[in-house]
């Protein structure tokens, strides 16, 4: 049973551990995935390859190979600008229920013509 370290606390654990005893921090391949796309996105390539590695046993290659994949994979992520337009849009609906539509509409365009014309 080969020991690794948890990606949260540092401790040595069991390479087939599901969580860290220490910590709790969850060990599964999403986990793996996510720390390894981490350090991908840091340019941490080499780091990236050899936690990849160690963690799910499989060879070099297959850990390079993984790794070259990741680089051009966006995970999902917290978009708080996204939320934010969201929220506009919903309040200008609500506030387009009780004054003049056209104006409502113009004034979207105008908020919006950065993002429909890059």
């Amino acid at each position: 049973m080969p020991l690794v370290n948890c990606p949260e606390c540092e401790k040595p654990i069991s390479d087939r551990a599901t969580f860290c005893p220490k910590c709790g921090f969850p060990l599964n391949n999403n986990s793996i995935e996510l720390e390894t796309k981490r350090l991908v996105d840091n340019g941490q390539i080499l780091a990236a390859i050899k936690y990849y590695r160690e963690r799910t046993n499989c060879s070099l290659k297959e850990s390079k190979d993984r790794v070259d994949l990741l680089k051009d994979v966006n995970l999902p992520r917290n978009n708080r600008k996204s939320g934010f337009i969201i929220l506009i849009v919903i309040l200008l609906i609500i506030w387009a229920s009780s004054t003049d539509l056209e104006k409502t509409l113009d004034l979207l365009r105008q908020l919006f013509s950065p993002f429909i014309n890059p």
